[in-house]
């Protein structure tokens, strides 16, 4: 059974085609194009691991069948679970998660590895989704037929744990984002590294964050676990502080639609990544601070200039992403796929404003698209510098592209590299019109671009198995802490 991340109903298969560059009627073809096998990967030390969906079950149908499974089980040697309700609450969910087994399909870069999840027999996982992959920390979603919530699951390779906490009380809502943000409160362990556990410190190395509402419509910090000298009973584990957004940005999700792609830390501080409007930030050690009193401050960066966008005319992470390299922060675009609005911010009334047609451009031929690479400016009036900015057609053109017999079609997905800067991983499937004219992807192939050299450096051909329009991926070292431990 696999569970798959829910689209937009806005999103429908023109919009898709669209986006995608994509109006042929093209037959399906019985080759597919092979690549060359000399071509080494820069990307040796990262890996790829399939987000926002994972597998309930896997392995079991290939081992009924007899069949040599790829999965391997994942070593897990403490269980803890915490606020999942009064009496006996804990120690059932402690035992729901003692039934769980993790399964990882662990491939070499470039390729893709895969999480999986096997309940104990009688167990039901009705849904499960990865939020973060982070160092040695992976954070789940998960439902249980049964069970009234949904619970976060904390998978700590380096301590082989596994927490077990519910979602926020019913009386806070998540603001812009369910993916909780993780805080750490020491140094990541390296690769390899063991990491002794002191039973007395409750595994505080590191806290969720989640921005949410509570019951009387105010702003808050919810954190897990929360800090000791803070008193609270296990129904009640998630900690609470007060926050406050920029004026210009007040209640951001209500005014603006405001929604968190990604989250990450970077130097001390915590970003909210919203592909289509801008990033809020705040400092970590805010966060952290037991004091009571202390209220978190946010700020916003927004994106480049003309970046701006209504994200329910396109998907931004199919087009779009924004991270760290090294210790800088990147943004990635390419552009020419939606309708760009640069007043998506204005405040003045609507009878002073034009028709707007002047500030939107229009979809353009998929040649023509832009992928631009940008890096934040630091210092106290934060702007962007352009990188690097080619064409979809020129990428067509390179020498690499035509050798390896690339599919002349859109490139989507983009992933940065977080350790070496310019290094842009882009997905291109070879798509078809099915006898339904419903849109079908035959093949997608991953290239490794070098956006400073403009060449590409490394090209594989996904397994079946990501074949889907849209595959959710994200770049994470936890397959590189699992083979660690082998």
């Amino acid at each position: 059974m696999k569970i798959h991340i829910r689209s937009s109903s806005r999103l429908n298969s023109v919009h898709l085609k669209n986006q995608l560059g994509f109006g042929g009627n093209r037959q399906p073809n019985k080759y597919s194009n092979p690549i060359p096998s000399d071509r080494s990967s820069p990307w040796r030390w990262r890996w790829l691991c399939r987000s926002g969906s994972c597998w309930i079950d896997a392995s079991t149908r290939s081992k009924r069948e007899g069949e040599e499974s790829e999965w391997e089980e994942v070593e897990c040697t403490a269980w803890r679970a915490s606020g999942c309700g009064d009496g006996d609450g804990d120690a059932a969910a402690e035992a729901l998660a003692r039934g769980l087994t993790l399964l990882v399909r662990l491939a070499d870069p470039p390729a893709v590895s895969a999480l999986a999840i096997r309940p104990a027999d009688g167990v039901f996982l009705n849904a499960a989704s990865v939020d973060v992959a982070d160092g040695n920390l992976v954070i789940l979603s998960a439902a249980f037929y049964g069970f009234p919530r949904r619970y976060y699951l904390i998978y700590d390779v380096a301590e082989a744990s596994l927490a077990i906490t519910p979602h926020l009380p019913r009386f806070c809502k998540p603001s812009f984002t369910l993916k909780p943000l993780p805080v750490r409160r020491r140094r990541r362990p390296r690769v390899g590294e063991a990491v002794v556990v002191d039973d007395g410190d409750d595994h505080r190395n590191y806290v969720l964050v989640l921005v949410a509402i509570n019951f009387n419509k105010d702003d808050i910090i919810c954190l897990w676990p929360p800090d000791p000298s803070w008193s609270s009973s296990s129904s009640l584990p998630w900690q609470r502080k007060e926050t406050r957004f920029p004026v210009e940005m007040n209640r951001p999700w209500e005014q603006y639609g405001f929604s968190a792609d990604s989250v990450f830390t970077l130097n001390g501080i915590a970003y909210w990544v919203d592909l289509a409007l801008g990033v809020l930030y705040c400092k970590t050690s805010d966060l952290l601070l037991s004091d009571r009193d202390v209220v978190v401050e946010f700020s916003f960066i927004d994106l480049p200039p003309g970046y701006r966008a209504d994200r329910n005319l396109f998907r931004p992470k199919m087009f779009r992403t924004l991270g760290y390299v090294g210790g800088s922060i990147k943004f990635v675009s390419v552009d020419g796929y939606h309708k760009r609005e640069e007043t998506y911010f204005n405040t003045e009334d609507e009878e002073e404003e034009e028709d707007g047609d002047d500030c939107i451009i229009e979809p353009v031929a998929a040649a023509e698209r832009k992928i631009t690479m940008w890096s934040l400016i630091p210092g106290g009036n934060l702007g962007w510098k352009k990188d690097a900015e080619f064409s979809v057609g020129d990428l067509w053109m390179w020498e690499e592209f035509q050798s390896i017999g690339l599919p002349r079609q859109q490139p989507i997905n983009p992933i940065l590299d977080p350790q070496e800067d310019g290094m842009l991983l882009l997905l291109i499937g070879d798509y078809y019109n099915d006898e339904n004219d419903v849109l079908r992807c035959r093949d997608q192939h991953m290239i490794t671009v070098d956006m400073k050299n403009q060449s590409i450096v490394c090209s594989t051909l996904l397994p079946c198995w990501l074949h889907l329009m849209v595959p959710d991926l994200v770049s994470s070292d936890l397959p590189q802490y699992l083979k660690s431990l082998r």
